[in-house]
């Protein structure tokens, strides 16, 4: 995992220049902070904060960005102010996965550097003392050693589960060699509809007898049938963190439903998640609620499926090279200055390489960093079925 930081500034004739680069090389870093103007003008148009994922395509490079703006006195204006980590692009999964990790780390430097900036009188000044006072103050090897732990952590544990409230569902009995496998048994049917929802960011629920988790017996098929679930997502969604509530009794507020994506709830619960418009997994019903048919996940879910009957380890390689792909054809759409003529040459030029089914998963992967992109690709995709049926 080859993680890269890169810290600049934009001048008051808004020149960005680099200050400091660590692992990244000058003239990527300088490039970088060249893009991040564009980025932060298709975020929102408007000065303020914003964080994003683009790609520069020319040099292979991910970038998870951290855009803001700061009042410097000597110049009596608000300058940008720009904080970057990035990846190769065939491990940009690890940006997308760790984004709340990169996010609160780019705000911890965020308020340091804007002291400096306030106490030096004149941005030259800072220029001259910023990369020593950052190499100082910031170990950033350590910094990315902590995000390697949590994905060692992540692969490590993916037959486990997290727990936040409840009893502890990771013990010997209550795990499952072949999660996919054993929920495909138990669920036949429309299973392969939960991966549309994972790969695009969606919340999904799992319904559950919590009387057979929490009583003083406890069921193991249950708690079993939850640990399956849990580590069925995780597989499928090698580029997310998923973060799992499981105050069973009690539904979540609005600030707990923003923090975490995977829900186990009771079943007196089931018709207040059905509300929220949430992927269903019901493991009393044995159904699927709310998912989506998507050929491509269908044959992808096959796939796996397959390749756990191999080995579990082979079925986890396979769904990050699958998800790497999807990814790698959507940092494509996310370079931040593409001209609308270059968008529309590039989406005709995927459009008989790609099946429908990939690019409505790719148009929704985009959709908050470059959202009229997204909505073009679905326009055209609209447009061919009116036209040709399919």
């Amino acid at each position: 995992m080859n993680i890269g930081v890169v810290i600049g500034l934009y001048d008051s004739a808004q020149k960005p220049f680099f200050v400091f680069s660590h692992v990244v090389p000058h003239e990527v870093a300088q490039k970088i902070c060249q893009k991040a103007l564009a980025v932060q003008k298709v975020l929102s148009g408007e000065p303020s904060d914003n964080e994003g994922i683009f790609s520069l395509a020319s040099n292979m490079v991910s970038v998870f960005i951290h855009f803001t703006w700061y009042f410097h006195p000597s110049k009596n204006q608000l300058l940008p102010l720009i904080i970057a980590f990035t990846t190769p692009i065939n491990d940009q999964r690890i940006l997308y996965k760790f984004f709340p990790q990169f996010s609160i780390l780019s705000k911890e430097i965020k308020s340091d550097l804007i002291e400096l900036l306030n106490s030096t009188k004149r941005l030259e000044d800072f220029i001259r003392t910023a990369p020593k006072y950052i190499e100082e103050h910031y170990n950033f090897d350590a910094m990315m050693s902590r995000i390697r732990k949590l994905q060692l952590e992540e692969d490590k544990d993916v037959n486990g589960s997290t727990v936040v409230v409840g009893v502890a569902l990771s013990g010997k009995n209550s795990l499952v060699d072949r999660p996919i496998t054993f929920l495909n048994e138990t669920i036949p049917k429309n299973l392969d509809q939960i991966i549309l929802p994972l790969i695009t960011g969606s919340k999904i629920v799992i319904i559950v007898d919590a009387s057979k988790i929490n009583s003083e017996e406890p069921s193991s098929e249950m708690i079993k049938l939850v640990n399956a679930a849990i580590a069925t997502l995780r597989i499928f969604a090698p580029h997310r963190m998923i973060k799992v509530w499981k105050n069973y009794d009690t539904f979540p507020s609005k600030k707990s439903i923003s923090r975490f994506n995977v829900f186990c709830l009771d079943h007196g619960l089931r018709k207040q998640a059905k509300k929220e418009n949430w992927v269903v997994i019901d493991l009393i019903e044995r159904k699927i609620h709310g998912g989506e048919e998507n050929r491509f996940c269908s044959e992808l879910f096959k796939e796996i499926l397959e390749a756990e009957g191999r080995s579990p380890t082979h079925a986890k390689v396979v769904a990050r090279k699958k998800v790497d792909w999807l990814l790698f054809h959507a940092s494509t759409f996310l370079e931040p200055d593409l001209e609308p003529d270059q968008v529309k040459k590039r989406v005709e030029n995927f459009l008989p390489y790609l099946e429908k089914d990939v690019l409505v998963i790719i148009a929704r992967l985009i959709q908050r960093a470059n959202p009229s992109v997204s909505n073009y690709i679905m326009k055209k995709l609209s447009l061919r079925k009116r036209l040709l049926g399919f």
